[in-house]
């Protein structure tokens, strides 16, 4: 028994007729839907500019894995890889003579996987053409900066290849490799060439998947009895939740205004298979109050099944107190009693909406008390002419 005290008000009437309790309760149930048969989530990580050379110690990305809570994966794609390249360089002659040379720069680069490494496009960096060029002793020229995008298709990935891309909370390395290469056609090792080179990627993984399917939850809530007097009373309460869809789902919150203690059948943890249910009952002593307020009483419960979860569903019910019945035509006790003494008649009568006395000096004279005086004197004088006959007869 859970008891609430709360201080009555004022004026509460010391006797109350009470009618029926007001019960409203309600049910919400709360499907997570979805539409289409596949679903897709992209993830994507950005390396920004660094000197090169890129590799594992300054160009590794990590992005997350598929979480099999989602549902079943059926494809993973590697999208969107690029690298962006820029290079400059001046080439001075250090020579004493002039110097003819012909001057080229490239990058390869490549893509690391769990899978393993797929090889980029080669980026053309610098370069001072087909033909070649002449510097005069000490004479420099100034190469770029060249802004190269290099893009990489990678296949779609299926199969048993997808288990490296499978881990709730787990993360995927994908990490980018260059290898920068010059070239001189001619002069004669005295040109110098302080090359300046960053790099920067960017790749996308796409998961498609078949969702899993969503767990629902519903509850409702009643009350017994329905009736309760103003100054206060005992209402039992029953909550009912219920799995109605089609895989279990495990109660993950549950929260009522009434009570934080729950059985060990219908808790924070209990699983509810597809059309599974669990009932929770308890009494609590409602306390006085004012006639119109209301105790109301609400539950909430939220249900999960791997990473997804249900929307809240709710269920109230409410207790009305009601003021008390003020009934003319009600039965009350009615007495009656009648005083008399030789001077006056009080007769007094009561009943549920009046009280009458009356006395008889307010009667008008009727003569009605002198009939026995006279009847009384007629008796002795017949019984005195009774004896005087009699007295005669014998002395004749």
């Amino acid at each position: 028994m859970f008891a609430i005290r709360r201080r009555a008000l004022p004026g509460t009437p010391a006797a109350l007729a009470f009618t029926a309790l007001v019960l409203t309760a309600g049910v919400v149930t709360a499907p997570a839907a979805y539409a289409a048969p596949t679903s897709t989530k992209m993830v994507c990580a950005t390396l920004d500019q660094t000197t090169t050379e890129l590799g594992p110690t300054n160009a590794s990305l990590y992005l997350p894995k598929f979480d099999p809570a989602l549902g079943t994966l059926l494809s993973v794609d590697i999208t969107d890889v690029q690298i962006e390249v820029i290079s400059s360089t001046t080439l001075t002659n250090t020579g004493s003579n002039p110097s003819r040379f012909r001057f080229t720069s490239v990058l390869d680069w490549t893509l690391s996987l769990p899978g393993g490494d797929l090889t980029g496009d080669q980026v053309q960096l610098l370069s001072t053409g087909v033909s070649p060029i002449s510097l005069a002793p000490g004479a420099s020229l100034p190469l770029g900066p060249t802004d190269a995008l290099s893009p990489l298709t990678v296949p779609s990935i299926t199969g048993a290849a997808m288990a490296d891309y499978v881990g709730a909370g787990e993360e995927f390395m994908a990490g980018f490799n260059t290898f920068t290469a010059t070239a001189f056609t001619g002069g004669g090792g005295n040109v110098a060439n302080p090359q300046q080179t960053t790099a920067g990627g960017k790749i996308c993984v796409i998961y498609t998947y078949e969702p899993a399917i969503p767990p629902q939850i519903a509850v409702t809530k009643s009350v017994s009895p329905t009736t309760i007097p103003a100054t206060g009373g005992s209402a039992a309460y029953t909550i009912v939740v219920s799995n109605p869809g089609t895989v279990d789902t495990t109660i993950s919150s549950l929260d009522d205004t009434m009570v934080t203690t729950f059985p060990d059948t219908c808790h924070v943890g209990t699983v509810l298979p597809a059309g599974g249910s669990c009932t929770i009952s308890y009494a609590v002593l409602l306390p006085p109050a004012p006639a119109g307020s209301t105790a109301p009483n609400t539950v909430t419960v939220v249900g999960r099944a791997g990473a997804l979860t249900t929307d809240a569903a709710l269920a109230s019910a409410t207790v009305t107190y009601l003021a008390a019945s003020t009934n003319s035509s009600s039965s009350t006790t009615s007495s009656s009693s009648t005083t008399t003494t030789t001077t006056t008649t009080t007769i007094t009568t009561t009943t549920a909406s009046s009280s009458t006395t009356t006395s008889s000096d307010d009667l008008p004279a009727t003569g009605a008390d002198s009939v026995p005086a006279l009847w009384l004197g007629g008796g002795l004088v017949g019984f005195g002419l009774l004896l005087v006959l009699f007295g005669r007869r014998r002395r004749a």
